[in-house]
This record gives structure tokens, sequence and C-alpha cells, in this order.
């Protein structure tokens, strides 16, 4: 009786082995179509070049710094945002500010960008521009 269950036991098992193989092995021949990467891709970044950085201070003594004046080496549109950065020199940001510009900035015209807190001059070791087309 017992040699009999083990016969049936090893007739099962070898069905099963032999399923997963013809399983493994067409699982293995699938071609699957190749996938993107997710933002993949190539393009151009140009931005206008600041050519002047004016700070704007408080009348405290000692004065702080509370915003930046800019001029740019392009016009920029109506519905550009300017993005202005102090940071220390570990790279923190101390503080930071933006403009949205409501109309058209020529060339050379000085915009000033207001900064979200005042910053002792002598603190800033870095400051980081960034201008966003509309």
């Amino acid at each position: 009786m017992l040699g009999r269950n083990v016969k049936k036991g090893l007739k099962v098992g070898i069905i099963y082995a032999a399923f997963f193989v013809v399983v493994w092995t067409l699982a293995a021949n699938l071609s699957l179509p190749p996938i993107p990467m997710l933002g993949g891709g190539e393009a151009d970044v140009t931005s206008p070049g600041v050519t002047e950085l004016d700070w704007v201070l408080t009348s405290d003594t000692p004065p702080k710094v509370s915003g930046a004046t800019l001029k740019f080496d392009d016009d920029l549109a109506s519905g550009t945002t300017i993005y202005l950065s102090v940071l220390n020199d570990a790279g923190t940001v101390l503080a930071s500010g933006s403009k949205t510009l409501t109309s058209k900035l020529p060339e050379g015209d000085p915009v000033t960008v207001n900064l979200d807190d005042e910053v002792p001059p002598e603190q800033i070791y870095k400051v980081a521009v960034t201008v966003v087309g509309s």
C-alpha cells in the first residue's frame, strides 16, 4: 500500500516539475516592448543672463539685505517669474523670494525681487537666480 502512494506522489511531483519547467521556459522567451524612461529625452535650455545685481538694504543699523535689483541681457516676457535665493557657506537657503512680471521687461531694465526674510550681508555666500518663462 505504501509503495503505491509513493509512486503516485512521485508521478504528481514529476508532473508539477514538468509543468513548472514549461511555464518558466515560455516566460523566459517572452519579449516585452521597451518601456521609455519617465522624463527621458533631450532639450536645449537657454536662460537670460544677469548683467547686474544690486542689493536692496534695510535702513536698520547695521543694514540687512531685503532683496535685490536685477538687470538681464535679454527681454523677459510678461508672466515670467524670477526666483531669488541667498545661501550661506554651507549651501543652506537663508531667504528667498520671487517676482512674476505683469508686463514685458526690456533688456537692461531693472526689476526688484524682495526676499521673504531680511538677512545680514555677512551671512550671504551665494546667490541663485532662476528665470521661468511663461
